[in-house]
């Protein structure tokens, strides 16, 4: 089943641009996939912010459907970075569950750095968890992130963010073996430094 997202006997995902070298695939997957982000931002491309399974498949349809037939599917296998374990496949919707529920709960109008900070720190390590998508994850956090700020006082700036950073950090808030409690204090720091005042 793994090999099944790969054109065979290579390590690059099969695509509807019939792209079969990484390179040629990357440079077209970022500018397409900056280009609809931008749309999604502008609200040329509605996404309904209902921050469940729903929320996160609409945001990675938007930004793949172009390039991959399983754009906008969570993941049919299970996967792992280093030594930390993403959720399991069967465990991806109760993941996904648990973020909604976290957003929903929380009082994001609140104007307090810290406290945002705190709990958008949480949002990000359960999605970060759940890994929910082949591929892309990230691009699709970033939005729903987003999203969530729109409810705040707050922006997050991720400009000058370090990419070795935040994988680093993304890896601390993975849930120690046999657990599946993520430790979002590893995000609190990374997020109090892009965190901007949305006006």
């Amino acid at each position: 089943q793994w090999g099944s997202y790969f054109w065979p006997n290579t390590q690059v995902f099969k695509n509807k641009l019939g792209l079969k070298d990484q390179a040629s695939l990357t440079a077209m997957e970022r500018l397409h996939t900056t280009l609809q982000a931008e749309r999604i931002a502008s609200g040329l491309i509605p996404i309904d912010r209902t921050f469940d399974a729903a929320h996160l498949k609409a945001i990675h349809a938007a930004l793949f459907s172009r390039i991959y037939t399983w754009a906008g599917e969570f993941r049919t296998v299970n996967m792992r970075r280093g030594v930390n374990e993403f959720a399991s496949v069967p465990d991806i919707p109760r993941v996904v569950a648990e973020m909604h529920r976290q957003i929903s709960e929380t009082d994001w109008a609140i104007d307090d750095r810290d406290v945002f900070a705190s709990n958008i720190s949480t949002t990000a390590a359960i999605g970060n968890f759940a890994h929910a998508f082949r591929d892309g994850n990230g691009r699709v956090m970033r939005i729903l992130l987003n999203h969530v700020c729109e409810h705040s006082p707050y922006r997050l700036d991720f400009t000058d963010l370090d990419p070795a950073v935040w994988n680093q950090r993304s890896a601390l808030t993975m849930p120690d073996r046999g657990s599946t409690q993520v430790h979002p204090e590893e995000f609190v720091d990374v997020f109090k430094a892009i965190t901007v005042d949305a006006n």
